[in-house]
């Protein structure tokens, strides 16, 4: 799963249960203040708090019909494949949809003569193993900190709010351009030139085993990062996650001022 297509969110602050369909991989979500924008994203977070959901196919039906016949025995998968058919009456199902299709599978049987009882515990346990699959998520919060210079350290980790990018970016520059790591830095000097209209950022080795940042603009001189805005090195830090981390999802919460802005701009 390389993102979610449909989501149900619950139990999450004021968020008791709601589902979210039809997702693209670009997704913005605005609102005035307080209005529960960082609730949303810290609900898709945690799979405490939210679930994948899937569009109906006939793929998904047999495997949690397999799954059934496995545990339970005693059924037929095609039988079972027809009812589950007919019980799943909407587009997108959730896990937490497994009681309202277990009550339209018995009901169907029963109506139709079988007589045949799944269990609801079997029943739930197959929807469970067949739809729980989420993609790996990461919540970039508003307040990140890309130091300006750091210490030499390849094996730093790296964090939400941008510890480590530097010294990964530091790293990447110096592999091998058709390595894995060439590449990531080859794309994410690609795209910080696209999103900052042709700007540089430029990685050097001072002394003391510290590496220090930089940005030029085109045909200008280099300016040092801490005598820049903060946003280019957000820039950094979110190209880093969408480009070279193992995530699937990359959730960015931005300042209210960032909502003002995209209303005032039309």
């Amino acid at each position: 799963m390389a993102f979610f297509q449909h989501l149900e969110l619950f139990n999450h602050k004021g968020l008791k249960r709601v589902k979210v369909n039809d997702l693209r991989k670009i997704n913005v979500i605005c609102g005035p203040n307080n209005s529960g924008k960082t609730s949303v994203l810290e609900a898709i977070l945690g799979s405490a708090t939210s679930t994948a959901g899937w569009e109906r196919s006939d793929y998904l039906i047999e495997q949690i019909a397999k799954g059934v016949v496995l545990t339970q025995g005693q059924l037929d998968v095609g039988y079972l494949k027809a009812l589950l058919s007919k019980a799943w009456r909407t587009q997108t199902w959730t896990k937490h949809d497994h009681r309202t299709a277990w009550n339209e599978v018995n009901q169907i049987s029963r109506t139709t003569g079988q007589g045949i009882a799944v269990s609801h515990s079997v029943f739930s346990e197959s929807v469970e193993r067949v739809l729980s699959e989420r993609p790996t998520v990461v919540l970039i919060p508003a307040k990140r900190k890309l130091d300006a210079t750091v210490n030499v350290n390849t094996g730093e980790g790296i964090t939400p709010e941008g510890g480590g990018v530097l010294n990964f970016l530091f790293f990447a520059r110096n592999q091998d351009a058709r390595s894995e790591m060439g590449k990531y830095f080859h794309l994410i000097d690609e795209g910080f030139r696209a999103v900052t209209g042709g700007c540089k950022f430029e990685i050097y080795f001072e002394q003391n085993n510290k590496v220090a940042l930089q940005f030029r603009q085109s045909g200008g001189d280099p300016i040092a990062a801490e005598n820049c805005g903060l946003g280019l090195r957000d820039v950094l830090i979110i190209l880093y996650f969408a480009i070279a981390s193992k995530f699937e999802v990359v959730l960015i919460e931005e300042p209210e001022i960032i909502y003002i802005r995209i209303f005032n701009e039309g």
